[in-house]
């Protein structure tokens, strides 16, 4: 009796989860993301499906498929609405800065290493002396340096035993020109500045790799899609 039960009842209950699942995404409420880049390493890899669901009061920390609509590039990007994916830093009436990498809100840190990435460089004599505090071989060789993707954890416990310096470059769009019109920002160090309401400040968790809010500028809410849940 169990048996049979089960063998109807279940086929019923998955085709009614699947007809729910159907009408959300026809009403607009889920949704299916592929993360195309490693702009969120090391909790999304390359290539990865993601579900994605409305979700009301968005805040600080949550992972957002949005839309780009604040950058076209004449020869770079056409005028298209394009889905990106990113961490909420930074809400409407937030004061915030980076400095070295790290988030501020309102003078105070807001986040942790671990679970970040960042671009680090040593020199070459310090990376043969020390290859095997390394998981993986070097990202390039520019001259005398060498450079790593680290994740924040990782970079600490190195960083002990040898001389890391983090990455940098100035903000700058792919065709020139800087979206803050502030001169001297970088990619680590930028800011302050205030959110207005109805926007937030969105990062990716690979701070070297990602096309963020740094370089596209403020996400209006409308823009975001909803909350990635797995």
């Amino acid at each position: 009796m169990k048996k049979r039960l089960f063998s109807v009842y279940l086929p019923i209950s998955l085709a009614i989860l699947v007809g729910l699942y159907v009408l959300a995404k026809f009403l607009g409420l889920v949704g299916t993301f592929r993360m195309s880049s490693d702009a969120m390493m090391p909790a999304y890899t390359p290539g990865e499906f993601l579900f994605v669901c409305k979700w009301p009061n968005l805040g600080r920390n949550d992972v957002v498929a949005y839309y780009d609509t604040s950058l076209v590039i004449p020869g770079h990007r056409e005028a298209k609405l394009e889905m990106f994916m990113g961490r909420i830093v930074a809400v409407g009436g937030d004061r915030m800065e980076m400095l070295q990498g790290k988030v501020f809100l309102n003078g105070q840190p807001s986040e942790q290493d671990a679970g970040l990435y960042f671009f680090w460089t040593l020199s070459e004599a310090d990376y043969q002396a020390n290859q095997q505090r390394f998981d993986s071989p070097p990202l390039s060789v520019r001259m005398d340096s060498v450079v790593f993707a680290l994740e924040g954890d990782k970079a600490v416990e190195i960083q002990k035993h040898v001389p890391l310096h983090l990455f940098d470059y100035p903000i700058k769009r792919p065709a020139g020109g800087n979206p803050w019109g502030a001169s001297g920002w970088t990619m680590n160090n930028m800011g302050p500045i205030t959110i207005p309401p109805g926007f937030v400040f969105i990062l990716g968790d690979h701070r070297h790799n990602s096309e963020d809010s740094r370089l596209r500028g403020l996400v209006p809410e409308s823009d975001i899609f909803g909350k990635v849940i797995f």
